[in-house]
C-alpha cells in the first residue's frame, strides 16, 4: 500500500508523467514554484517548454560571456608574452 492507494488517487499514466515532468522542470529552473500553477496537461506542457527554452537561453548567454572572457584573456596572455620577448 502506498500514498496513492491511501488517498485513493486515480489518474492516468500520461497525467502522472506530465505532472512529474512539470515538477522536475519547476525544480530545476530559476522560476521555481510560485503562486501561478499550471492545472491542465496542456498548461503543464506549455510551462515545461517555456521553462526549458528559458534554461537554454540562460545557458547560451552565460556560455557566450564565458567564451568571450576566455578569448580576451588568451589574447592578453599572447600580447604579454610577445612584449616579454621584445625586452
Amino acid at each position: 500500500e502506498n500514498w496513492i492507494d491511501v488517498f485513493d488517487i486515480s489518474r492516468d499514466m500520461q497525467s502522472e508523467y506530465i505532472e512529474s515532468l512539470y515538477w522536475a522542470f519547476s525544480t530545476m529552473t530559476p522560476m521555481g514554484y510560485s503562486r501561478v500553477y499550471a492545472y491542465s496537461n496542456a498548461e503543464k506542457l506549455y510551462a515545461i517548454c517555456v521553462q526549458l527554452s528559458g534554461a537554454v537561453v540562460y545557458a547560451s548567454v552565460f556560455g557566450t560571456i564565458t567564451a568571450t572572457i576566455n578569448t580576451r584573456d588568451r589574447i592578453e596572455a599572447e600580447h604579454t608574452q610577445r612584449l616579454s620577448l621584445v625586452d
